[in-house]
């Protein structure tokens, strides 16, 4: 079944969001006030010069009535203030695909819930809140929250944090010392060495 797209390749905000995907007839107001809920009966794409701006007063509820009806596609950016993007229920769930590095800005905050994982997806320096989602490729949570009630269907969850390390002696940074890390289970991490200034940064990699 082939299911209308409503495009985003600007920049909008949930107000020019509902008043565009009611002119396009792919949504509707759900809205309980003072809330601006947009209903979809459609997917929603984020091309790659597309950002959306979604603010704690926002609701994106996909109006699904089987499973993975509609989706969610991420090639430009999604910025979250405290919005709610959700579908029908747990078996009627939407669709997220992502298609670029980091689709959600960083400091992002809100709640995600009733979603497939659909592709690999890095979500990075956020708080968003999951709950009730199907992990069917790689969720890697970096330095963000975590996540409540998944199911792993066939893809994996990891999470990751960054780590920068001063070493110092009598307020003097150490030049080559020697820092190791080890799990709750005393497994190793790593064992890394400071540089000439005394202090290990993987310059925004993943060292954990």
């Amino acid at each position: 079944t082939y299911y209308k797209q409503f495009i985003v390749n600007n920049s909008q905000n949930c107000s020019t969001l509902l008043t565009n995907a009611i002119q396009e007839e792919v949504g509707y107001s759900c809205s309980i006030a003072p809330t601006t809920c947009v209903g979809l009966n459609a997917d929603l794409n984020i091309t790659n010069t597309g950002i959306l701006n979604l603010d704690k007063d926002c609701e994106i509820f996909f109006n699904t009535s089987t499973d993975g009806q509609f989706s969610f596609f991420i090639e430009g950016k999604l910025n979250l203030t405290g919005a709610n993007i959700t579908a029908t229920n747990s078996t009627n769930k939407f669709n997220l695909y992502s298609f670029t590095e980091n689709p959600l800005t960083q400091g992002s905050y809100g709640n995600l819930s009733f979603a497939n994982i659909k592709t690999q997806t890095n979500i990075t320096d956020t708080n968003l809140k999951f709950k009730n989602i199907d992990i069917e490729k790689q969720l890697v949570l970096l330095n963000s929250s975590d996540i409540d009630e998944y199911i792993i269907d066939g893809g994996s969850l990891e999470r990751k944090f960054r780590l920068n390390v001063s070493v110092y002696s009598l307020g003097s940074t150490v030049s080559f010392a020697t820092v190791t890390a080890r799990n709750r289970t005393n497994d190793l991490i790593f064992s890394k060495l400071t540089d000439m200034e005394g202090w290990k940064s993987n310059k925004g990699k993943i060292i954990i």
